[in-house]
């Protein structure tokens, strides 16, 4: 019942009969890319691995949210002979993401060898140190979404659902 009820839940949100996306964080595995995505704020995920619009990027990796942030922008991004094009998917656009996605998307490819110069969605904003544990047993599979109020009740600031998630748990 708990899958019905959440594709429900999702469905709303994408038609837009309510919208809580404010509220909404994507929780996403993140391996070997992780300290890369802290480093610089921005979580990177393949074009194609689908979208609807959420407030904020969990990274998860050893059974627990480990960082995340408020999304201020999401790019589609093609960095090709040293010139970026950037496609604005949601939040807003200003010139300060443009340095640290090319940087992103070198470190990315020199340090974990993740090929993302080409077809791959960025998530950009300033990232939190969180810790927020999953007690059931397993990993997640793929990602999932959560509504940030739901756990850590009314909050102002991306860094004050970050601290406050790091005392909560979650199946």
């Amino acid at each position: 019942m708990g899958a019905v009820v959440r594709d429900y839940e999702e469905c709303c949100r994408e038609t837009g009969l309510v919208d809580r996306s404010c509220f909404v964080r994507r929780i996403v595995p993140c391996g070997n890319g992780l300290e890369i995505n802290m480093r610089h704020g921005i979580f990177f995920r393949s074009s194609d691995s689908g979208y609807s619009t959420h407030a904020f990027t969990d990274t998860y990796r050893d059974k627990r949210v480990q960082a995340l942030w408020e999304n201020d922008g999401v790019f589609n991004v093609r960095f090709v002979d040293g010139k970026l094009d950037m496609e604005l998917v949601s939040g807003g656009h200003t010139d300060e993401y443009d340095e640290r996605l090319r940087v992103i998307i070198v470190d990315a490819g020199e340090e974990c060898g993740c090929a993302v110069a080409m077809d791959h969605r960025f998530f950009c904003g300033v990232s939190h140190a969180t810790g927020f544990e999953k007690v059931a047993p397993g990993g997640i599979m793929g990602r999932r979404y959560a509504d940030a109020q739901k756990v850590v009740g009314d909050f102002t600031e991306a860094a004050q659902l970050a601290a406050n998630l790091a005392s909560e748990t979650w199946e």
